[in-house]
């Protein structure tokens, strides 16, 4: 019997759940620094940080997942991706936990809403951006897509923009 491929992931904690994203997307972890927010912008979209001169875009995660904002506390963390997938940009995170490695025929494929609706309307970004449920020490871990991520947030700033500004 041929064993399936084995693919390491950056474990993350976000309000009660463990995520991971592929480690060889992650370029670094970091001690979040100060933001500086950007007007107008989804509540996704949390605003710019200055790592070491390089001006890196800080996304919410929690935000897009679960609906609600992440609380910044000591053990938030900056997760930043390598510029493979764009701009530079990094997740808010409430903990980093461990490198794990999982072989493939361990995680369960979630199937895109997109996909499952026929591509008739766009999927709530929870559905598009887990692609797989694995197990890690006896607890679920969501794999998520890191290449999705910047086109969601694109997607949400073209809704802001089109949405007309309220004035009380």
């Amino acid at each position: 019997m041929v064993e399936s491929p084995v693919r390491t992931y950056c474990t993350f904690s976000l309000g009660n759940g463990l995520f991971g994203i592929e480690a060889s997307l992650v370029k670094e972890v970091a001690v979040l620094p100060s933001m500086t927010p950007i007007p107008q912008s989804p509540t996704a979209v949390r605003g710019y940080v200055n790592l070491r001169g390089q001006i890196v875009l800080a996304l919410d995660l929690q935000s897009l997942l679960l609906q609600r904002p992440t609380p910044i506390g000591d053990d938030t963390r900056l997760v930043v991706f390598r510029p493979c997938l764009g701009d530079p940009f990094g997740i808010l995170v409430d903990r980093v936990g461990d490198i794990v490695a999982l072989h493939d025929e361990r995680i369960e494929t979630c199937m895109a809403g997109s996909l499952a609706n026929g591509g008739e309307k766009q999927a709530p970004p929870e559905e598009e951006l887990v692609t797989g449920i694995g197990k890690c020490d006896g607890e679920l871990l969501s794999i998520l897509d890191a290449r999705k991520l910047l086109p969601i947030v694109d997607r949400a700033i073209a809704q802001c923009r089109a949405a007309p500004l309220h004035r009380d």
